[in-house]
C-alpha cells in the first residue's frame, strides 16, 4: 500500500516516484494498482519490498530529479 496522493497518472498510466539511492534521486516507476481508497492505494505490479516512494513535492519532480530525503 502507498499513499493514494503519491499515485500520478500520464496518459492514462498509473506511476509512482519511487527513491534510489547514491545519489538519492527520483525514478518514475509504473505501477499497477489494486483496490484503492481515499487515503491509500493497493500496489499488485511495479514496486518491491521496501521500495521507498515520493509522497510530497511531487509536482516539481522529474524523473531522475537529485532529492533530499526528510525522516
Amino acid at each position: 500500500m502507498v499513499p493514494a496522493q503519491a499515485v500520478l497518472t500520464d496518459g492514462g498510466a498509473k506511476y509512482v516516484y519511487t527513491i534510489a539511492d547514491a545519489p538519492t534521486r527520483v525514478v518514475k516507476t509504473p505501477v499497477v494498482l489494486g483496490a484503492a481508497t481515499d487515503t491509500l492505494a493497493q500496489v499488485t505490479s511495479g514496486l518491491a519490498a521496501g521500495d521507498r516512494v515520493a509522497t510530497t513535492g511531487l509536482t516539481a519532480l522529474t524523473d531522475g530529479a537529485v532529492v533530499n530525503v526528510s525522516t
